[in-house]
Order: structure tokens, then sequence, then C-alpha cells
């Protein structure tokens, strides 16, 4: 069995053009930006290489964005707790704001993620 994490996150980017004239210069008229999914690009190339997810492929994405419980197989992915790192951001930006001789050395804090399970990913093979 092979296991694949797909940890790094992406961005895909679409720029809409009124239309596309071989040739011609496009100038985008809107963009649209939405979570990639390196995860189900993964998958999605097993199964064309037919490798079976997750008989001979285990899978796992980031983010679990909406559309990871909708795919076949279901992608199992990492959840980050976003909610509670935007109020932790808040709250740091919100206390050095008010106290001017608030320490501003760098810090680390660390955000464990949740491991969502769904039909991507087996137990190894004995």
């Amino acid at each position: 069995m092979i296991v694949c994490v797909a940890a790094n996150p992406s961005i895909d980017k679409l720029f809409e053009v009124e239309r596309l004239v071989l040739g011609d210069i496009h100038r985008p008229i809107g963009f649209v930006q939405t979570a990639g999914g390196k995860g189900f690009n993964v998958a999605r190339a097993a199964h064309s290489l037919g490798a079976a997810v997750p008989e001979r492929l285990s899978v796992v994405g980031y983010d679990d964005i909406l559309i990871a419980s909708h795919t076949v197989p279901a992608l199992t992915t990492l959840r980050m707790p976003i909610s509670e790192i935007v109020s932790h951001a808040v709250a740091r930006a919100i206390a050095l704001a008010r106290d001017p001789n608030a320490a501003r050395e760098p810090s680390l804090e660390v955000f464990k993620p949740a491991l969502i399970v769904r039909d991507s990913t087996a137990p190894p093979a004995s």
C-alpha cells in the first residue's frame, strides 16, 4: 500500500475573459479563486492509472473543503481549526493595538487539526 498525504494547500485561480479569440490579447473581466485540491488530483491521477483508492493507494487532503465529502471516493482530510486561529489572531492584534509597549517578538502558536476520515484511506495491509 502507498500512502499519499497532500498537505500543501493550493489556490486554483480562474480568470474569466469576454471571449477567446486565437491571437488576440485577452484581458480578464472577472476572477475566481478557490481552494485547490491536490488530494483530489492525486486520487484522480491514481484512478486514471488504474490504482484503486483506497485499496492500493490511500490519499489524505488538506483543509477539508466542502467538496471533499462529495468526491468518489470521499476524501479523508485534515480540518484546520480556522475559527480558533482567526480568534487568536484577532485577540493578539487587539491586545497589541491597546498596549503600545507590549512585546512584539514573534511567537509560535500550535493549532491542532482534526483528522476527518472518509473513504480515501484504508488501514495498512498486513
